[in-house]
């Protein structure tokens, strides 16, 4: 009967062209590969079984069965597929695994085209020209151990990989697979197998039928739970070849499998070269090796999908090191399982050049001011000095007139002595050359002598100076010198800019840090000069600010000292009713020196 004949074939051209459906998709993936292979092998035995069952005589179904006998192929490669499959072998594991899937099969592929041992000839069916029955012989019995060894080997991995992995489409593709694999095995073994051990069972083989089916099955598992990676550069091979960036295709376990031409160019690889090897071959030795890569990928990510501005040194071909910095993007699956990860770098020599030149530049600037800082400030000191004995009438009385222009000069020559001071504070900060004393004091101490020194400010103004919060017994752990500059500063700010009503300290208590408010009714500040508070010899654009002395230092040094003590400061304001700036310090954690 021709219907038999016919779904043999008809189950043939449905598998070739679906494995070759797939491979067209992604030649470069081993899987896609194995697939075709797995198809193409029952596209050859249902031909086989075809011409087997059509023959018009003896001669020709027999060399049709010799073909059709070749079980061999399909099980190896059902077997290297649950290998690549599973994921979990090494590559000593994988060679052995190999070993033990091809030699075999080489062997007794030979003895199927040699001998009768698997093949003693067709005979003539209703259904046409089958298989005729094997005698029991030690091969044989070896070939099918191995045969079945295989089949269920394959189960137990993709059975593994659907029970004991999270729920994944990796999970799902594994019990398609399973399913397909364990219904084409069972109608194999009870139509084809059992007419090898004469039997003696009417039935026509209906086991390329049974593997149609289990290919069936995989290609719902490829379309639906998305089996088998796409290859990207069918997709955006516009985009990665017109990148004037570095971008490397990496799989789930790191492995290189597309790069576009800036990679090459830049690091002096072929394209070859570098498919399928791990990305950490790319780092230069002194940086990132493959047994860290996978921890500090996690330790990075966490929750996001996106890693941005990781500087890695990568090595060309010849072994020169290029700095790169690096973006990554994880590309997931519905259940948050990695699918690929695609890695961005941009060559940064010249970047790195110029901030090298940058920082040679800032730091003669810095020693540059510090020294001209030093040199300015031993002169002013005297004329302070000779003015104190002047202004003290030491050397004899002096009239109103010059009294005045003796404490201008005073007036001036402090203030400059403590903008100079101030230039020193900073270089000493940038330069990492100031230190912090720290030690533990009382808080309400420092807060009472600071407030005595604001007297004058506030007093002659007019202004309510309040202290919430103070605990008479607390200790800080802190550099008071720094700490008295510090609330100074901010203090002394407040009472210059607010011309009517409060300053308000507020102290809290927290169990690791302590945190200190500075509240005013002052002018307040433009929102469009926020980012001009924290910076250095810069002042907002305000007239009644234009009208009070200041160089614009203060509050860049108290955010710098704040940072050094291993605390933040942050403000709000609203312009013309006021402003707040809130610093933290911690009570004993991280110091900053």
């Amino acid at each position: 009967m021709l219907i038999f004949a016919f779904l043999s074939l008809v189950g043939s051209i449905f598998s070739f062209f679906l494995g070759v459906f797939v491979y067209s998709k992604n030649p470069k993936e081993k899987l896609n590969l194995l697939f075709m292979l797995f198809c193409s092998s029952f596209f050859i035995m249902g031909l086989a079984e075809y011409g087997m069952r059509t023959a018009d005589n003896y001669e020709i179904a027999l060399i049709w069965a010799k073909i059709g006998s070749l079980h061999m192929f399909p099980v190896s490669f059902l077997f290297h597929f649950s290998i690549i499959f599973f994921e979990k072998f090494n590559k000593i594991i994988k060679k052995l695994l190999y070993l033990s899937i091809y030699f075999p099969a080489a062997f007794f592929i030979n003895l199927a085209l040699s001998t009768d041992i698997f093949e003693k000839g067709p005979i003539k069916k209703y259904w046409g020209w089958t298989f005729g029955a094997q005698d029991s012989s030690l091969v044989l019995n070896i070939y099918y151990f191995w045969m079945f060894g295989l089949i269920i080997f394959s189960f137990i991995l993709f059975f593994w990989t659907y029970y004991k992995k999270p729920i994944s489409n990796k999970t799902y593709q594994a019990k398609f697979i399973l399913a397909g694999s364990l219904i084409s095995f069972l109608i194999f073994y009870f139509t084809d197998f059992t007419n090898f051990f004469s039997f003696q069972i009417e039935i026509p083989e209906f086991g390329i039928f049974g593997f149609t089916i289990c290919v069936g099955f995989i290609a719902y598992a490829m379309v639906k739970y998305q089996l088998f990676v796409l290859d990207f550069s069918n997709i955006t091979d516009k985009i990665m070849y017109g990148l004037s960036d570095a971008l490397i295709l990496l799989s789930p376990n790191h492995k290189i499998k597309d790069v576009n031409q800036t990679t090459l160019r830049l690091l002096d690889y072929q394209k070859k070269e570098l498919i399928d090897q791990p990305i950490y071959t790319l780092f230069s030795e002194d940086d990132i090796k493959n047994s860290e890569f996978n921890e500090f990928l996690k330790q990075k990510i966490g929750d996001s999908n996106f890693i941005r501005d990781i500087e890695k040194n990568f090595k060309t071909k010849y072994g020169k090191r290029i700095p790169f910095s690096m973006s990554i993007s994880f590309v997931k699956d519905n259940w948050g399982e990695i699918q690929g990860i695609i890695v961005i770098g941009r060559d940064i020599t010249e970047y790195k050049k110029v901030m090298n030149e940058i920082l040679i530049a800032s730091q003669f600037k810095t020693e540059l001011m510090s020294s001209v800082s030093h040199e300015l400030r031993t002169p002013l000191n005297s004329i302070i000095g000779f003015t104190d004995l002047l202004l003290e009438q030491v050397y004899g009385p002096l009239n109103d007139k010059q009294i005045d222009f003796l404490q201008d000069i005073q007036f001036s020559s402090e203030y400059l002595l403590n903008l100079i001071n101030n230039i020193l504070d900073i270089t000493k900060i940038d330069s990492g050359k100031l230190k912090l004393n720290f030690e533990r004091i009382n808080l309400s101490y420092l807060i009472y002598q600071i407030k005595t020194s604001l007297v004058p400010l506030y007093s002659s103004k007019n202004l309510d100076f309040n202290i919430e919060g103070l605990n008479g017994k607390a200790s800080v752990y802190m550099d008071a010198i720094r700490f008295k500059e510090i609330l100074y500063n901010l203090l002394s700010n407040a009472f210059k800019y607010t011309l009517e009503g409060s300053v308000t300290l507020k102290i809290i208590e927290n169990e690791d840090f302590w945190e200190f408010k500075v509240r005013d009714t002052g002018i307040g500040i433009d929102k469009k000069d926020y980012n001009l508070i924290f910076k250095a010899f810069k002042r907002v654009s305000n007239p009644i600010v234009s009208s009070i002395n200041g160089s614009g230092l203060g509050l860049s040094i108290t955010k710098k000292l704040i940072n050094l003590h291993g605390g933040n400061i942050t403000f709000s304001s609203e312009l013309g009713k006021g402003t707040v700036f809130t610093f933290t310090i911690p009570k004993k954690g991280k110091i900053i020196q």
